[in-house]
């Protein structure tokens, strides 16, 4: 099996003024499918994984990822449910985000 690749994306921020700003970054997403779960486990084929490696978020995107941001993917825009900064780290440095997606 390959490892997946990463992919662009658009991590879109609302602003103090309430407009959008669109930021395109890349990251791997991986989508939960019954047939790649344990037999009888629960799973929301609803959510998706993002991993973001810290250097392809935009300085001007502001950390953590929250209600206020969305990812588009091919085209879609899926909410954040939940955002994990502290999941890829070594030390201090962190070295990916990772981020539940809903939608």
């Amino acid at each position: 099996m390959f490892a997946p690749l990463k992919e662009a994306i658009v991590i879109n921020q609302r602003n103090d003024l309430g407009e959008i700003d669109a930021y395109g970054s890349f990251g791997i997403v991986q989508k939960f499918t019954p047939e790649g779960m344990i037999a009888g486990a629960e799973i929301d084929t609803n959510l998706s994984y993002l991993f973001i490696l810290a250097e392809d978020v935009p300085d001007d995107v502001s950390l953590p990822l929250c209600k206020k941001h969305t990812i588009e993917i091919r085209g879609r825009q899926l909410a954040i449910d939940e955002f994990d900064p502290y999941t890829r780290s070594i030390k201090d440095a962190v070295i990916c985000y990772e981020v539940r997606l809903k939608g």
